[in-house]
């Protein structure tokens, strides 16, 4: 999963957006132009699909301290942009920055990691079936056996305060 993907993404119980992105583990890079990349950035903003408050989001748990320090400075960049932007004003702002954005939202993948929902709890893994793949089902559809082990084996990395309010029943 690309990190853009999350400004699209909202609880397919409740309907809430933005998704809490918690990110356990990186995997590689897209090798795509930059070009090709800045063509599609500059369309999500215009069409208002990046969504500050969903980079806003994103937890990083993965030891990647380089990857960290990016999503941080991600987050930094897109701050004072949460609660509505002119895609112009946007792209002006973030200009010299705007190769640094697009590595980080459009080359980066995550393999593995959760969603989770603020309103509702419930929880989404990413990669627990297939690397890199969020899986978004109701409870009724969910394999129950495969999110407990998806759980035990990542839940100790999981911080406290988010252990509290996840719903882990699923």
């Amino acid at each position: 999963m690309k990190l853009w993907l999350q400004n699209i993404l909202a609880c397919p119980i409740c309907k809430s957006h933005p998704l809490q992105l918690i990110v356990l583990k990186w995997g590689e890079t897209d090798s795509s132009s930059v070009g090709e990349l800045k063509k599609i950035f500059l369309s999500d903003v215009k069409k208002k699909i990046i969504s500050p408050s969903s980079i806003q989001s994103i937890i990083v748990l993965d030891e990647d301290e380089l990857l960290n320090q990016k999503v941080e400075k991600l987050k930094a960049l897109f701050k004072e942009f949460i609660l509505d932007y002119e895609p112009e004003i946007l792209i002006k702002k973030l200009g010299s920055e705007m190769e640094f954005i697009i590595d980080v939202m459009y080359r980066i993948n995550i393999n593995t990691g959760l969603l989770k929902c603020v309103e509702c709890k419930r929880w989404y893994p990413i990669g627990s079936s297939i690397e890199g793949v969020p899986e978004m089902l109701p409870d009724n559809l969910r394999d129950k056996i495969k999110d407990k082990k998806f759980l035990n084996l990542w839940f100790d990395k999981l911080p406290d305060d988010l252990k509290k309010d996840m719903r882990l029943e699923c």
